[in-house]
Formats: structure tokens, sequence, C-alpha cells
């Protein structure tokens, strides 16, 4: 069991920076939606909001389907 315990750790190592990052990047995309920090939007209009959550999404997406390296031999 040690080495699957081992695995793990150093797998959560690996990954944890890409989670703390991802999951800012989701509490913020939350906070741009309850409106905390952007007006919503007017109807109709395009601008900053709509930039603002492409971006949100594109980083998440990155963040989230980069992954760990190969284990070497």
């Amino acid at each position: 069991m040690s080495p699957v315990l081992h695995h793990f750790g150093k797998e959560f190592r690996w990954l944890m920076p890409r989670w703390f990052v991802f999951l800012a990047v989701l509490g913020f995309d939350l906070a741009m939606c309850l409106g905390w920090v952007l007006p919503m939007k007017i109807e109709g209009t395009y601008g900053l909001y709509e930039i603002m959550a492409v971006l949100v999404w594109m980083v998440a997406l990155w963040v989230g389907i980069s992954g760990a390296p190969e284990d070497s031999a």
C-alpha cells in the first residue's frame, strides 16, 4: 500500500498549484455571475462582461487540460 500512497502524494504535489489556480478561476467566475465583480450586462450590449467571461473560461480550460508529466523509468 505504501507505493500507492507515495504515487498519490507525488501526483497531488505536482497538480496542487494547478488545482488552486483552477479553483480560484472558478471562484472568480462565480463572483462574475453573481454580479460581485461587474454589474450584469444590459440587454443587447456586449462588452467587458463577455470578454471577462471568455477569458476566465479559457484560463480554466487551459489549467484543467494541462496534465501531469510522464513517469520516468
